[in-house]
């Protein structure tokens, strides 16, 4: 009878609130993005000890203090949404819970008092809290014909809770995916093979000889330092290996060996210059310098005095874009790689990543004001901040096209050819997780996405 009338009580209370698949679409991207501290501990109990769950028989423990409550043991209120009413002499030892509570604070929730989550130690299920019944009791999202979503689950560690898809096959988008032991940040093509900065775990290599399939050809380790970045030449590779310095990898050999001439460099960045006897790195998150390309050695290291804090490179051309965490947006006129002439563009604030559109446009995007990029029309000087609604980290840009990375789980693509100020919204594509690079074949339609600790995805693009 107990797990009768649990049963019986959990959809009396479940009565189901609709919403629009955007705002769903939008609430998983989220839910599936970050991490999320819980609340507190939910357990059943039966105050009046007569063998049943009746609708107000919840406790909830707080995180913070290990305070109890009863769960609308008083009538709620606008002060009060949860109708908690503090209680004593409950004993809760040796007792199983039934789940936690999290507040998530979701941007498209406009009553944050119910900006919450259910998740139930019972089905493993994530329920989405969206407001109360005229008779104050809890009503949730329905999901098609589910009360709780059916295709997210969850992971505690630690007082942290990690939103999971169940099966990432659902997507339509993903037409094939490969998980890789480390946390995958950047992707580089050569040829028919694409090269993943794999984090702690090295150097993922697939061949891509069928666009929409992604095979795996080998690893390289790198000594359990984060891999951030890539750069080929030849027959050699170039790493980014963060505090690991900078590597060098014989593609044909499949060999790595450290470049002694960084020893002791943190390394975040590498860009090589369009002549390919160059690399530009940047290290310490101070410096900007230049190496000229020997083979397997770097040599003749020269710092470019632009900044203070590079934060991100881009070649457009001979000119290297720079986003400088002091100084904005800066160009270096690389012609000539012995002798940069550094011209200082736009100053901004919380400068984050930057790309380029037809040689003439800088994108820049940005890292508090992240629902914003900045569009600098080099020719012209004149720099226009773009609302794109959403916030986003990261841009890419292919043929006409500007993919922007959400914060979220999702890819917004733009277009640019219309007029490459002001940028047309095409289409937002959904992940599993947030993209962390980007690389598109508009020929094959296809683009590769570097998803974090989920690998890299292969998906269809429009």
């Amino acid at each position: 009878m107990r797990v009768l009338f649990f049963f019986l009580f959990s959809i009396s209370l479940l009565f189901g609130a609709t919403a629009s698949q955007e705002y769903i679409n939008e609430l998983r991207a989220f839910l599936t993005s970050r991490t999320f501290t819980i609340a507190g501990i939910v357990y059943s109990y039966d105050f009046d000890r007569d063998g049943r769950i009746d609708y107000n028989d919840w406790i909830f423990q707080s995180a913070k203090g290990n305070r109890i409550y009863r769960l609308l043991g008083t009538t709620p209120s606008e002060q009060n949404a949860f109708g908690y009413a503090p209680v004593a002499g409950v004993n809760l030892a040796g007792k199983e819970p039934d789940g936690f509570f999290v507040f998530i604070d979701f941007p498209k929730d406009r009553d944050k008092r119910f900006s919450w989550i259910y998740l139930s130690l019972r089905d493993g299920c994530v329920y989405k809290l969206m407001g109360r019944t005229p008779e104050n009791l809890f009503d949730y999202l329905r999901f098609g014909s589910k009360l709780c979503d059916p295709n997210l689950t969850f992971i505690v560690e630690d007082q942290e809770v990690a939103i999971v898809y169940k099966n990432i096959d659902l997507f339509e988008t993903i037409l094939d995916h490969e998980d890789t032991p480390g946390f995958s940040w950047r992707l580089y093509r050569h040829g028919d093979q694409l090269f993943v900065a794999d984090g702690s775990a090295g150097l993922s290599v697939f061949d891509i000889v069928e666009p929409d399939n992604i095979e795996l050809a080998y690893r390289i380790p790198l000594g359990g330092h984060q891999l951030y970045d890539i750069a080929i030449a030849g027959r050699y590779a170039y790493l980014a290996n963060g505090k690991g310095g900078l590597y060098i990898v014989d593609l044909e050999r499949r060999q790595a060996s450290a470049c002694s001439y960084l020893a002791g460099r943190e390394v975040t960045r590498v860009s090589l210059h369009p002549s390919g006897r160059h690399l530009v790195a940047i290290l310490d998150e101070k410096d900007l310098v230049v190496l000229d390309i020997k083979g397997d050695k770097l040599t003749n290291l020269r710092r470019i005095p632009t900044c203070s804090n590079p934060l991100d490179i881009h070649f457009c051309g001979n000119d290297l874009l720079v986003v400088d965490g002091c100084d904005g947006l800066i160009l270096c006129d690389m012609s000539d790689p012995h002798n940069p002439i550094v011209k200082p563009l736009y100053f901004f604030i919380d400068p984050r990543g930057v790309t380029s559109y037809q040689g003439r446009y800088a994108i820049a995007t940005r890292w508090e004001y992240a629902n914003q990029i900045i569009i600098y029309d080099t020719q012209e000087g004149r720099p226009v901040h773009f609302d794109v609604g959403d916030r986003v980290h990261k841009g890419v840009v292919a043929g006409d096209r500007l993919y922007l990375l959400g914060e979220s789980s999702f890819i917004s693509i733009w277009d640019l050819g219309d007029d490459p100020m002001h940028p047309r919204f095409v289409q937002k594509i959904y992940l599993p997780y947030p993209a962390t690079d980007l690389l598109v074949d508009p020929e094959e339609c296809v683009a590769y996405v570097a998803n974090g600790g989920n690998g890299v995805l292969v998906i269809s693009i429009p």
